[in-house]
């Protein structure tokens, strides 16, 4: 119906001033050629209508369709030439103008056609009809300026090149325009005369990515537009990238997940993950909404404050292409503690101030701290040890401060504790026991004594004295802090003091080791014995214990001294014995110490009275009984003189000894005098490991 409206306007506008008419066809479509069918008088009428095709510049002598308007049995004859339309031409007289109706148009259709019509009294009339059979143009090639054939998608392409593309359409009659459009814009068309190809240059930029552009090759209003497009892909690095935080600090061992999205980039970036030079492995990546996201695990230590964690957007097909953001790390965690001496160029020795610092790391800032000192609480007070802030002083360090020290500190984060620095101070030996020593002996064989000290340095050389004559011992042996004599006592009842004196490199030790010898064996015997008779048959024996080396108790045997049986003994503590002899029976009496009953009859006996301790007994006192019942005691008189003679040789050490402490403090005085003028400088020496002071 449009194609016939269509007719009909060009009709009506070219024949109604006497032209020829055009009309236009689309190739397998159909074609309406107009004939005016009204005579110039009106009272007239048709006969015959009869369709003619020229030949080139000629004419036709064949008709090649009619139409015998003169009824046969009242209906109109049609007739149609198989060579020209054969049963695809229809004659409509009910249109207006009349027209003739040409199905299926091929290419051959066209040209120039002439319509004659006869009436019965007026004259024929020739109508001119030019048909144009028109063909669509071909699908659309598009070429980028390689030449190659672009499908769907052009690029990727660097952004701000300058990229050409062709459009080529084959066929169609007449020949097609070729026109592009710019996302449904036109932007260029090829003149109205249509040329079969058609070039443009575009220079690209970020906001052409994903553009569409499309080539339309167009001959005619009635023929479909042949369309091909494509969409411009172009590399474009990423626009944006954002790690997305809370903002909030972090706590140094929990494990944290950080995102990373980055937009813009074309084709959609790679998402790596950084700490300082180290890329960071624990990653997802995936596109969302259009985006490149990236989740980290991540799991930051104390060391990490401060640090920066950066993610980095890239377009792996630009080079240098890359976007960054950039995080920096606030860890919270406890408190990082390290004690360290401030000083470290004289002596830590005693006598010296000493800084101790503690030294710390922490974040958020440490609110309180304290210091241990052997895993407890440490209490400075003001005359020996204070703190200032983070520094314990020791004003007059001594040994006693020898100890593992740490200090403590808190945060929000927590509470922590340093690793204990093992604090040495230099003194000089000090004896490892207060009271003297006494070395007891039980015979006149050598004997060692062992001198122990403590010092700091360890003692370089001992030296030995001997009390009683401020004799300097040569013959000793050392071994770290311990230093061994040997002495030869002189007999039973021999006392010596012996000293001993350590020097290392601070000095010389102040108090020496001092050891009391005492040669001990057997005790002595009881002295002044004596015989009473306070009853008949009964005798006392009565005496005092030895002055020195008292038993620890008494023994008295009774012996036979013809068999030499032994007819009784009996011990008691003290030496006091009751003997009731001559009655056969014997009795018992309750007023005595300590009695024995034995009945005699006319034996000799003697009595032995010793004195015992753990080193055996001593020489007897002898009380003879003879068969009449007579007592004596035979005492010799060595005993006396033994006990005289050896009250003189005790007040002659006691002398000696006197006169030898004398020497004594001249000599250490001398020596202490010597070592504070000519005691070396020396470097301090601290062990943060094992020491032998805990």
């Amino acid at each position: 119906m449009i194609q016939c409206h269509l007719a009909f306007v060009v009709f009506a506008l070219h024949l109604s001033h006497g032209k020829e008419a055009h009309i236009q066809a689309v190739i397998r479509g159909s074609a309406t050629l107009p004939c005016p069918l009204q005579p110039e008088d009106k009272n007239d009428s048709l006969l015959l209508v009869l369709w003619y095709k020229a030949d080139g510049n000629k004419g036709s002598n064949s008709p090649i369709y009619s139409y015998d308007a003169r009824l046969k049995n009242g209906v109109a004859t049609k007739w149609s030439s198989d060579k020209a339309f054969g049963p695809r031409a229809y004659f409509l007289t009910s249109m207006e103008p009349a027209s003739l109706l040409i199905a299926n148009v091929a290419p051959k259709d066209g040209g120039v056609y002439i319509c004659r019509t006869d009436f019965r009294t007026s004259p024929t009339k020739n109508y001119k009809i030019v048909l144009e059979v028109l063909i669509p143009p071909g699908p659309p090639k598009i070429f980028d300026g390689g030449g190659s054939e672009i499908h769907g998608v052009a690029g990727p392409y660097q952004e701000g090149s300058i990229i050409e593309f062709s459009c080529v359409s084959n066929g169609g009659t007449p020949p097609p325009v070729i026109s592009w459009y710019y996302n449904d814009i036109h932007i260029y068309s090829s003149d109205k005369n249509g040329r079969p190809k058609n070039k443009i240059k575009i220079r690209l930029l970020k906001q052409d990515f994903g553009a569409v552009l499309s080539c339309e090759a167009k001959n005619s209003n009635l023929t479909d537009v042949a369309i091909k497009s494509f969409t411009l892909d172009i590399l474009l690095p990423p626009a944006s990238t954002k790690i997305l935080t809370s903002g909030k600090p972090l706590s140094a061992g929990k494990e944290y997940e950080f995102v990373c999205q980055s937009s813009g980039s074309n084709p959609p970036s790679t998402i790596t993950w950084w700490k300082g030079e180290e890329q960071l492995k624990n990653v997802i990546e995936k596109e969302e909404n259009g985006q490149t996201v990236s989740r980290l695990k991540f799991i930051p230590q104390w060391e990490d404050n401060g640090k920066n964690i950066e993610c980095r957007a890239s377009n792996m097909s630009m080079d240098d292409e890359t976007l960054e953001d950039i995080l920096e790390l606030n860890i919270h965690y406890p408190p990082i503690l390290s004690i360290v001496i401030q000083q470290a160029d004289f002596e830590l020795a005693e006598g010296n101030e000493v800084r101790m610092e503690c030294q710390v790391k922490a974040n958020p800032a440490v609110t309180t701290l304290s210091w241990l000192k052997d895993d407890e609480l440490l209490k400075p007070h003001w005359e020996h040890i204070r703190s200032e802030g983070f520094v314990l002083i020791f004003k007059n360090i001594t040994r006693s401060d020898i100890g593992h020290y740490a200090c403590v500190g808190r945060n929000q984060a927590g509470v922590s504790t340093s690793s204990a620095y093992n604090l040495q101070v230099m003194y000089k030996p000090y004896c490892s026991f207060t009271a003297p020593k006494i070395l007891k002996i039980i015979s006149p064989s050598p004997i060692s004594i062992r001198s122990e000290v403590e010092a700091y340095p360890e003692a370089m050389s001992f030296t030995w004295i001997k009390n009683s004559t401020g004799k300097v011992l040569e013959k000793s042996q050392q071994l770290g802090d311990t230093s061994t004599v040997v002495i030869n006592p002189i007999n039973f009842g021999y006392t010596e003091t012996f000293l001993s004196l350590a020097t290392n490199e601070i000095g010389r030790q102040l108090t020496p080791c001092v050891f009391h010898v005492f040669y001990e064996g057997p005790p002595q015997r009881p002295e002044n014995c004596t015989l009473a008779q306070p009853h008949s048959a009964v005798y006392g024996l009565t005496c005092l214990p030895p002055l020195q080396h008292e038993p620890d108790y008494y023994l008295l045997e009774v012996q036979d001294i013809e068999t030499s049986d032994i007819l009784f003994n009996i011990t008691s503590s003290i030496p006091k014995f009751t003997f009731i002899v001559k009655e056969p029976n014997g009795f018992m009496s309750q007023d005595l110490q300590l009695s024995t009953v034995v009945s005699l009859g006319k034996k000799t006996v003697v009595s032995r009275l010793f004195g015992v301790n753990q080193f055996g007994m001593s020489r007897s006192i002898d009380i003879f009984i003879n068969e009449e019942g007579v007592a004596h005691i035979k005492q010799e008189k060595l005993d006396q003189e033994l006990i005289a003679n050896g009250l003189v040789i005790g007040c002659i050490v006691l002398c000696t000894a006197v006169i030898a402490g004398i020497l004594l403090l001249l000599i250490l005085k001398k020596l202490f005098r010597s070592e504070k003028n000519t005691r070396p400088i020396i470097s301090p020496v601290v062990d943060k490991g094992n020491s032998k002071h805990a």
